[in-house]
């Protein structure tokens, strides 16, 4: 049961990662290292030197970043409209990281062969996730944790069409309130789900007695 809550955790949000401040460290032209907080956010644009039709067809932007133990973590990068593309990653050990990216389209200098570096700090931050970590199913497969190993409560509300329907200050009380009421999680769907009509349909098979 556990793994499968892993399983389906890219269509489940977190309280927490919705309460991600709205300063978070990122990655900008500068002559100075950017200093990121363990398992914060580290965002870098890049500029393509190309203007694509359909960018998310044409090229395709990957980022390999490697610890400070020489780990190497492999993270797609996406098109953010017009000429831009970014990258975003969490790092998970303190020290200096660096970084350099490949692009499919070999012609394309401003999106390969880009390099940089940052620091990673100390964990800080608000929320439980900037000061412990994402979750993950602990090592005796009885619970959920931190990635620094403390317990993690799963106690989840459904906002299944959050996603598609709410505004921005919306999704501000809904947090909020479910956040002073301490739900852990929150779960939507990604799309739009199919709405099984009042009256029978040829489309659904009719319940049997037993279901």
């Amino acid at each position: 049961m556990l793994r499968n809550a892993v399983f389906t955790w890219s269509r489940l949000a977190v309280l927490g990662l919705l309460l991600l401040p709205a300063g978070i460290p990122t990655a900008a032209a500068s002559t100075q290292t950017p200093l990121i907080a363990k398992w914060s956010r580290f965002e870098q644009a890049f500029k393509s030197t190309l203007i694509y039709s359909n960018a998310l067809q044409d090229a395709s932007l990957k980022v390999q970043f490697t610890s400070p133990l020489g780990d190497t973590s492999e993270v797609d990068g996406f098109w953010d409209g017009g000429r831009t593309w970014r990258v975003r990653f969490a790092p998970d050990q303190p020290g200096r990281w660096t970084f350099k990216t490949t692009c499919s389209d070999a012609a394309n200098d401003g999106l390969r062969n880009q390099t940089g570096e940052f620091l990673c700090t100390a964990a800080t931050g608000p929320t439980r996730f900037h000061k412990h970590g994402p979750v993950r199913v602990s090592r005796d497969h009885r619970h959920l944790e931190h990635a620094d190993g403390t317990p993690f409560f799963w106690l989840a509300d459904t906002v299944w069409a959050g996603a598609r329907a709410a505004q921005l200050k919306d999704w501000e009380l809904y947090v909020e309130t479910r956040a002073s009421q301490r739900f852990t999680v929150a779960q939507w769907r990604r799309c739009r789900g199919i709405r099984r009509s009042l009256r029978p349909s040829r489309h659904w098979p009719r319940r049997s007695k037993w279901s």
